[in-house]
């Protein structure tokens, strides 16, 4: 018999249970091309289950290639073709520049062995769980990315839960208390903030003070504030938080970081406003904004940034499809220096 191990407490249903470890199985080699598979009647009894839980597991395996019937002969496992594109879904926040980044480098680094679909939910948990239930068995891999406001981290885990976790690579930001053997490519945050910012502590020195630039529909704000606090404090520095850029707050000599989401224009109205005033970036005033992207290399003398590598995200997630191996990876996060300090 197939060495099914049914969990009956677990959020995932049974029958995709079976479609995972048989999936498993196969990709593994642990079945073999044409090798026979119990009979629904055989399996339901092993199991002690509903022979219609097994119909529609062997439909779903048959519906992916991996299973096919002969008529008075039984149920034959199908070993994947090697040339088959794997079938991605990836569920992002907002399609901005950085997630751009990420998804062109694991289509680089998986090349025609990537069938993707994505979509967009907004910040909207509703949305983010009607797509999750529409997809659920028609997708080898799941890469998601959890952004909310105000979010509810059990919520989350149940919503995820539905994926079978060797499908499952989560980018960007942890689920809290997700457990399993899942993928993840994530930034710690708040200590890497930290970090980045105070080995650069020479910028912080340059200039004769720091305001801090952010919103209240920032998805960072309460986890990169403390951090910068650490930073800045532990220099013996001082600093001023608003919401928001207005022209009257530009001062020579003052550095600005800017927490914030890529579509705000907060930096835009600082660039603005410095050219008006005269002054130069890097001598007369500094700017650091978050979230790299392409652009930004190209904006004035160059835009600093506080960062993940949105590039290696994806080239990570490409080598865990390529392998078939979930893995847990701190992804590097760091001051991009440029002319803009």
């Amino acid at each position: 018999m197939l060495p099914i191990s049914i969990q009956r407490n677990s959020t995932l249903p049974i029958y995709a249970q079976i479609v995972t470890a048989v999936e498993s199985m196969i990709r593994s080699g642990q079945l073999k091309d044409n090798e026979p598979l119990p009979s629904m009647n055989a399996l339901a009894d092993e199991l002690d289950i509903s022979m219609e839980t097994v119909r529609r597991a062997y439909k779903i395996l048959r519906g992916r290639g991996l299973l096919r019937s002969s008529q008075g002969m039984g149920f034959f496992a199908c070993a994947r073709n090697e040339n088959a594109p794997y079938r991605i879904l990836l569920l992002f926040d907002r399609l901005t520049s950085y997630r751009t980044v990420t998804y062109r480098s694991l289509i680089a680094h998986l090349g025609k062995k990537a069938e993707t679909t994505i979509h967009l939910y907004n910040h909207d948990m509703d949305l983010f769980e009607a797509f999750v239930q529409e997809s659920v068995d028609k997708y080898d891999y799941y890469l998601i990315v959890p952004h909310f406001f105000n979010e509810d981290p059990a919520r989350i885990r149940r919503i995820v839960s539905r994926i079978p976790r060797q499908k499952l690579i989560i980018l960007d930001r942890e689920i809290e208390g997700l457990s399993g053997q899942f993928g993840s490519v994530y930034e710690a945050s708040m200590e890497d903030a930290y970090t980045a910012l105070s080995t650069n502590g020479d910028i912080l020195d340059k200039y004769r003070d720091i305001q801090i630039v952010t919103s209240q529909n920032s998805l960072y704000r309460n986890i990169i504030l403390p951090a910068m606090d650490r930073a800045i404090t532990e220099r013996g520095r001082t600093y001023t938080v608003t919401e928001g850029f207005s022209p009257e707050q530009m001062r020579e000599g003052r550095l600005f970081i800017i927490i914030a989401g890529q579509m705000d224009t907060d930096h835009f109205n600082i660039l603005r406003t410095v050219r008006e005033a005269g002054l130069v970036f890097g001598r007369d005033v500094g700017l650091i904004s978050y979230n790299d992207c392409p652009e930004n290399e190209f904006i004035g003398e160059g835009l600093a940034c506080l960062s993940t590598d949105f590039a290696e995200m994806g080239r990570q997630a490409a080598e865990m499809i390529s392998r078939g191996r979930m893995e847990r990876i701190h992804n590097r996060f760091y001051l991009i220096r440029r002319g803009s300090v």
